[in-house]
């Protein structure tokens, strides 16, 4: 969210600067108290030079009053000797500039000189024109007479009202863009709620079917919500979130870990058993590069994997087709929620080190006679870089937002052995503290205050909750172990 938040940022700025600087670039007006007897002229001024540039252009409104053609032949002064009257033109599908001789303003007609039309070309200017200068600027005709006028500064509210039409059309087609696709990326970074595992899931007519069909509507969720799944995007507004793909990312991450022990573990009764042909196939779906934007497209694996889970909940569903197993033993359970626990742990890591803290090494404690491959400080520097912040605390919103439904999901497969290890309040417990980290966010971003300073620190608070639920998961693995 922070490039969002940044990009409305830049946006006001360039408008705010845009609006002081715009008329700037029109370095001079005709006066237009001078008004000759056959000829109107309204709206006259003279383009801002550019350093190191000899050559400029006037834009004028020109009506004859009278009933009588008139021809400007010519333009004098004293800014340079040469002056032309040029038009552009669509010649075989391409714009070109060509010099008039004269310019005719018939009777009763008006004449528009702008931008892409009629202009008066200034060339071989030894001095530059700079905002507030003066010149004087004088119109030969045929028979309507010579005028003359001085130049003045542009008014400040010359883009707003007298604009080229062309100019005023794409600045509002810009901002009427930038502002839907603003409020849509604000539309898609809505996180999705919980689905009801009991309800939409659980028929209670055999094992394995609530857990299956959790990882089928996990994966719904993920590719179907607002705006789709956005990790891969190149295009607004999906380029400019961050926040939607950190929270994809943690479900994807736990989508893996349990299509891999649905695969490795709970579809097989012993280690040498054959694999279930659709979780074969599922599974590595689920791992293809979550943020590629070219072929294999992410969305479509994810897509195949989820149909190969839905096959397999079919079969498993099937009386007749019992090649399809799902093993709720506790050793199957304790081997997914071994990864659970240190996905977790690294999540916990992640939040707490938003402030930055000194550790100490204990990466081979515990370990009689252990080494390593290389040598490490006995104490390390952990912080999480400020752009990483709100990304990190996004992925564990989302692993927990996917564990919440996978546990729920787990609670009335393996009933019976929870039941009997006395574990489920162990495992509600779990699920307590993963759903308080889906509490709402009521901040339009993720604070980092300094630990007991003056700010809040959303990533401290939900380090909490997943270090607690991480706690928990130890103690439910070491019941799972135990006779």
């Amino acid at each position: 969210m922070k490039q969002f938040f940044i990009l409305v940022i830049l946006s006001l700025v360039m408008a705010l600067v845009g609006s002081l600087i715009a008329p700037r670039l029109m370095a001079q007006v005709i006066d237009e108290k001078l008004q000759p007897a056959s000829l109107m002229i309204s709206g006259a001024y003279i383009r801002t030079m550019p350093p190191g540039q000899k050559v400029t252009a006037a834009f004028l409104t020109v009506s004859n009053m009278e009933e009588s053609d008139c021809q400007i032949l010519s333009a004098t002064s004293p800014l340079t000797k040469r002056i032309e009257f040029h038009q552009h033109q669509h010649v075989d599908g391409l714009m070109r500039m060509r010099q008039m001789k004269s310019v005719l303003i018939a009777a009763g007609e008006t004449v528009v000189f702008k931008p892409g039309a009629f202009h008066i070309m200034f060339f071989n200017i030894d001095n530059p024109l700079m905002d507030g200068d003066k010149t004087e600027v004088t119109l030969q005709t045929d028979e309507c007479g010579d005028y003359s006028g001085a130049g003045e500064t542009l008014s400040e509210d010359y883009i707003g009202k007298n604009a080229p039409k062309k100019l005023r059309v794409g600045l509002y087609t810009t901002l009427v863009a930038l502002v839907f696709l603003l409020l849509l990326g604000w539309y898609w970074s809505q996180e999705p709620a919980e689905f009801n595992i009991h309800v939409e899931t659980n028929t209670g007519a055999v094992i394995g079917e609530t857990t299956a069909s959790a990882l089928v509507n996990v994966v719904d969720v993920l590719l179907d919500k607002p705006g789709g799944y956005l990790s891969n995007d190149i295009m607004p507004p999906g380029i400019w979130l961050d926040n939607q793909p950190s929270w994809e990312y943690g479900v994807i991450i736990q989508v893996r870990d349990l299509s891999k022990a649905m695969r490795e573990s709970f579809s097989r009764s012993q280690s040498q058993s054959a694999e279930d042909p659709d979780l074969s196939l599922a599974e590595p779906r689920f791992n293809v590069d979550h943020v590629r934007w070219a072929a294999p497209w992410p969305e479509v694996e994810y897509r195949e994997g989820r149909n190969y889970v839905a096959s397999y909940l079919e079969r498993l569903s099937n009386e007749e087709a019992f090649d399809a197993q799902f093993y709720a033993r506790a050793d199957n359970l304790r081997y997914w929620l071994g990864t659970v626990e240190k996905r977790l742990g690294s999540l916990s890591q992640r939040l707490s080190a938003s402030v930055g803290q000194r550790r100490i090494n204990t990466d081979l404690s515990g370990s009689l006679g252990a080494r390593q491959s290389t040598a490490s400080p006995r104490e390390l520097v952990v912080k999480t870089s400020w752009w990483q912040i709100d990304n990190v605390f996004y992925e564990a919103r989302g692993t927990a937002w996917a564990l919440v439904h996978f546990l729920k999901a787990v609670e009335v497969d393996f009933g019976d052995v929870l039941a009997r290890k006395n574990a489920t309040v162990s495992l509600r417990q779990i699920i307590r503290e993963l759903e308080m980290t889906q509490r709402p966010l009521r901040s339009p971003m993720i604070v980092n205050g300094e630990g007991f300073g003056l700010l809040a620190n959303h990533s401290l608070v939900m380090a909490s909750y997943i270090s607690r639920a991480n706690a928990a998961i130890i103690d439910l693995r070491e019941l799972m172990s135990q006779g």
